[in-house]
């Protein structure tokens, strides 16, 4: 993932996080969305530190490799000879 996306995703959840925040310091925990749903703003808050956490994940590749690349346990039945 590029720099450019990482960045934009954080400063999208710290947006998202302000949101939230400005919402419950006027006083309102609920409020409605365009669509006249009910939005909590602690929720609206945990989806922008979800966000600001997601920018922060490792690469596809190195995730991949990571998984991908076995290590001899401690506990298999190999033994060296």
């Amino acid at each position: 993932m590029s720099w450019a996306i990482r960045v934009g995703v954080l400063a999208f959840g710290l947006l998202v996080i302000w949101q939230g925040k400005s919402q419950l310091m006027a006083g309102r925990w609920v409020f409605a969305n365009y669509y006249s749903q009910p939005v909590f703003a602690a929720g609206v808050m945990g989806v922008g530190v979800v966000l600001c956490a997601l920018a922060f994940l490792p690469s596809k590749a190195w995730m991949y490799r990571h998984i991908t690349t076995g290590r001899k346990s401690k506990f298999s039945k190999e033994t060296a000879v």
